[in-house]
């Protein structure tokens, strides 16, 4: 289609669902974006920044420890220093520790970070930890009484038209067009990469019922679709503005300090 300038092509490729049913060309299908969710986490992250209205005032530069009193990490300078910015740019100390907690909230989580040991000192690397994208959906109703999931939806997703996008699982799976996760049971890899096996469906690997605040949200927990996820690009390319009314729903200045560099993830020239 062409939107306001745009040259914009969305379609559904593959197959949908273990039983053979194909994706549906009018990109209807849903599938979790996992890793992709990270970026609404920080935006949000940007729109409380930039929210003048707030009784308590945010920066990248806050000090997590004079935001969220259940915080404190293992090793005190970490504890005492760590700002927003440094949360999100993984740069702690601490290492992955991945599957603390699959199921639950994110004061739970914050609540056992505590016990966890550090690889690195604090600021000397860069050390993905997913917990330090769970920590920031605690924000909006620490700092605007809003769950998380409800204010992306309120101040991003509905301003854009992303009506598909959601965190529940229980939503999508009704909506009756998520696609399924495939795996394949009885493939030796070290014999054959690219044996076909038993192919079978993934449960889906996060649940939600619907309830907001669940630990995975803002570190995996979008579910998509490519037309949504066509207009978010466009957003992105648009520093902030709907593609469509040209419209601000996250200001420039937040677009550009979160795709600035801070970390350096790989130092190999």
């Amino acid at each position: 289609s062409r939107e306001n300038g745009w040259v914009v092509e969305t379609k559904g490729y593959g197959i949908a669902k273990v039983n053979g049913t194909k994706a549906l060309p009018s990109t209807r299908n849903i599938t979790p974006l996992t890793h992709a969710t990270n970026l609404f986490d920080i935006l949000a992250t940007g729109l409380l920044i930039s929210n003048e209205s707030l009784s308590l005032r945010i920066s990248w530069d806050t000090k997590i420890a004079s935001l969220v009193p259940e915080w404190e990490l293992m090793d005190p300078v970490a504890s005492y220093e760590s700002t927003i910015g440094d949360i999100m740019s993984h740069r702690t100390g601490l290492p992955p520790y991945d599957f603390i907690l699959q199921d639950g909230t994110v004061a739970e989580v914050i609540e056992r970070l505590r016990y966890l040991k550090p690889s690195t000192g604090f600021r000397e690397l860069w050390q993905y930890n997913n917990h330090m994208y769970s920590l920031p959906s605690y924000f909006p109703p620490l700092l605007a009484e809003i769950p998380f999931e409800t204010y992306v939806q309120k101040f991003i997703l509905a301003p854009l038209g992303m009506d598909t996008m959601t965190y529940y699982s229980k939503a999508a799976e009704e909506s009756g067009h998520l696609a399924d996760g495939f795996g394949r049971d009885g493939v030796n890899q070290t014999e054959d990469v690219f044996g076909r096996g038993q192919v079978r469906a993934y449960p889906f690997w996060a649940p939600n019922e619907g309830k907001p605040g669940h630990v995975i949200s803002g570190a995996g927990g979008v579910i998509s679709n490519a037309k949504d996820m066509a207009t978010w690009l466009q957003t992105l390319l648009e520093e902030g503005r709907n593609p469509i009314n040209g419209e601000t729903v996250i200001p420039a200045e937040v677009i550009r300090r979160v795709s600035s560099g801070i970390t350096v993830a790989s130092p190999v020239a």
